[in-house]
């Protein structure tokens, strides 16, 4: 760019500054946005334009964070400036500096997200299919679409992503330019999804595979953004063709949204239960209390005996006689009182287990849509890639929650993508090591003890596990100390962090890295986990493991520092004293010091062993007591809460909000701590 126009594009930059610390309000902020969104478009200069633009309608949507950053993004562009560097252009999908999740993704309308889903299972059918012309053209349809939408509803993270896709796609004309770009489409499926979900993650983990600095405040305040009435995206409706829109004429349609709102109700119907059962155990003792108090005063008054000239006075006996008579039905009153309580806890509980069945069983579908659906991603990757592989499934015939269901759909997604791509070997490559030509690749889903448990193995390469033990010393994720420590599950799940990857060449989202960080990230938010399993030249299984119950994770309550955290209990080994172990323990006050008020710690009374996955090497974690099991809902948490310590979700409980602890990034911690 001209260094006159960087000059008096500076200038100009400087003296808004000036202007918004002078009057931060709203209308000035605003207005400052828009007048340099079209000077620095008319100098050429689009990103920066395009950024002020994005700043100007979170400006608009009240966002309370924007005026702040529309001042950080100007100083920013003016230094760089200044420094003789120009303004600067990131290349997609590398997230633009200013670019931060909306205020109130929660308050989208519910009808957003699976409005947004139903697009992406059209994607998913137009990449399935011929990757030609059409499916092209099919798919830059369904992505301008959902631009549109998340526009609609200030999402300005979806709108942004999908945007980069849309200018790949519409560029294309030729048959022969089809195939790159929808492989480019499905090489990013996972990520539009993501930000579907989880945005700050999403956000992150695109900053971290282009080495952008990814924000980790220490612990900032959050703060509430305004309320705003929601607007309905721009989404199409759905025509009587559309197969979406047709049903048997008594059969109503409810959004899983409702569903999902009122599955939640039952379930904290459930959760009265623990407070309505401390009440009745505290009415009973204070009926025993009672009791216990009649039968002194009544001793008392034996010991005192009859009214005399030269004792106790006749109106005092009298009275303390009638204090007496009165507590015993006072302690029956309150041992009735105490029944009717317990009784009314159960019948709660009875109710709320019967409503949740009921409505359990409205989102209750079978499980072979979804292993059909990735039986024939599986063969179309194959054929891409130049493999021959054979699908097996089981367990199509199990009754699954649907939003479960349509939730593990971009998981198992990444994961049979993973086994084709970078599992199963060329037919040449099999018949040099001896195997058949043709690949081997098996899909089922089963349940066991309350957890739904979907498997994907193949009889590929496997992962070599020493090379992922070189690899992460490489970029320094573990010391030389936890590389040998570590057993052969907790090195498999170092393929979890965010850029790791065993490919030098591994291609954004394809290998087994970024992409594995992303279906865990999915996995974790149902309250389950992922396990991998290696054999060297044999192939790899992954073990999905999630709550077969949606929204409802059984969780053991550990408590720190007058702190209450939530773990799943399938990731809790043996409990015992502390005085009783006679083996290195870390401290879980110690590891959440960020997080709590150290000033409450206690002594450290118990030795809880943790897992990094239900069946790997556990982890003795001391702590101060632990409580009960229950059922909670997981919800999904910001950026700036999951960077202050291992917590992987929030629960809200009674009219408390505690964290669940993220049991791999604990185990992790764990074991350097002790290293």
């Amino acid at each position: 760019m001209d260094p006159e126009l960087l000059a008096l594009i500076s200038s100009e930059i400087e003296r808004r500054v000036a202007s918004l610390k002078d009057d931060p309000s709203i209308t000035n902020a605003r207005g400052i946005a828009h007048a340099l969104k079209g000077a620095l478009g008319l100098a050429g200069a689009r990103e920066a334009s395009e950024a002020c633009g994005r700043i100007e309608r979170r400006i608009s949507a009240r966002d309370p964070r924007a005026v702040t950053d529309l001042e950080e993004l100007l100083t920013r562009l003016d230094a760089l400036i200044r420094e003789g560097r120009g303004l600067p252009a990131s290349t997609w999908p590398e997230p633009p500096l200013d670019l931060r999740v909306g205020p109130t993704p929660a308050s989208h309308p519910p009808d957003y997200a699976s409005a947004v889903h139903d697009r992406l299972l059209r994607i998913d059918a137009a990449l399935a299919g011929a990757r030609d012309l059409e499916a092209a053209r099919v798919v830059f349809r369904e992505v301008h679409t959902i631009k549109g939408a998340a526009l609609s509803v200030g999402d300005e993270v979806m709108a942004w992503f999908c945007h980069g896709l849309e200018e790949r796609l519409k560029v294309v004309s030729t048959e022969d330019a089809a195939p790159r770009a929808l492989e480019n489409v499905d090489t990013y499926r996972g990520v539009l999804a993501e930000i579907v979900d989880a945005p700050e993650h999403a956000l992150e983990t695109l900053r971290l595979m282009s080495g952008a600095p990814v924000s980790r405040p220490s612990r900032a305040p959050l703060q509430t953004p305004l309320p705003l009435p929601p607007r309905r995206p721009a989404l199409e409706i759905p025509t009587e063709s559309d197969p979406r829109s047709l049903g048997e004429a008594e059969t109503v349609r409810v959004s899983t949204g409702v569903l999902d709102g009122l599955f939640e109700r039952a379930g904290q119907l459930g959760q009265l239960r623990a407070p309505l059962s401390g009440g009745s155990t505290s009415l009973q003792r204070a009926a025993h209390a009672a009791r216990e108090v009649q039968r002194g005063v009544r001793e008392a008054l034996r010991m005192i005996g009859p009214p005399r000239p030269w004792g106790a006075p006749a109106a005092a006996i009298a009275r303390l006689e009638e204090c007496a008579n009165g507590l015993l039905p006072l302690a029956d009153l309150v041992d009735n009182a105490a029944g009717q309580m317990t009784n009314l806890s159960r019948r709660l509980s009875r109710e709320g287990e019967t409503l949740s069945a009921a409505v359990q069983s409205l989102r209750t579908t079978f499980a072979a849509s979804l292993l059909e659906r990735l039986a024939h991603s599986a063969q179309s990757e194959a054929s891409r890639a130049g493999k021959s592989v054979n699908v097996a499934i089981a367990g199509g015939d199990k009754p699954v929650d649907r939003r479960i269901l349509d939730a593990l759909v971009d998981p198992l997604r990444q994961l049979v993508r993973n086994a084709v791509a970078h599992g199963i070997e060329t037919p040449e490559a099999r018949r040099a090591a001896g195997k058949a030509p043709i690949g081997a690749l098996r899909l089922s889903i089963g349940q066991r003890a309350g957890l739904l448990i979907v498997t994907v193995e193949d009889d590929g390469a496997g992962v070599d596990q020493a090379d992922v033990r070189r690899r992460a010393l490489g970029i320094g994720l573990i010391s030389p100390a936890e590389a040998g420590a570590l057993d052969e599950r907790s090195a498999l799940s170092l393929l979890f962090y965010p850029g790791f990857s065993t490919r030098a060449d591994a291609d954004l989202l394809a290998g087994r890295g970024v992409g594995l960080d992303l279906t865990l990230a999915a996995v974790q938010r149902l309250g389950g986990t992922i396990e991998l399993e290696s054999r060297r030249g044999q192939g790899l299984t992954a073990t999905i493991l999630v709550p077969a119950e949606a929204s409802l994770v059984r969780v053991l309550w550990l408590e720190c520092g007058g702190d209450v955290f939530g773990i799943p209990v399938q990731h809790v080994g043996s409990i015992v004293r502390a005085a009783d172990w006679d083996r290195p323990s870390a401290s879980l006050c110690k590891l959440l010091a960020d997080a709590i008020d150290v000033t409450k710690v206690r002594e450290d009374r118990l030795v809880v062993e943790i897992m990094a996955a239900p069946s790997s090497a556990p982890v003795a974690l001391a702590v101060e007591s632990v409580g009960s099991i229950e059922e909670v809902t997981l919800r999904a948490l910001p950026l700036m809460v999951r960077a202050i310590g291992p917590f992987a979700a929030g629960i809200v409980w009674a009219d408390d909000l505690r964290l669940s602890l993220d049991p791999l990034q604990l185990t992790r911690q764990a074991m350097r701590a002790l290293a």
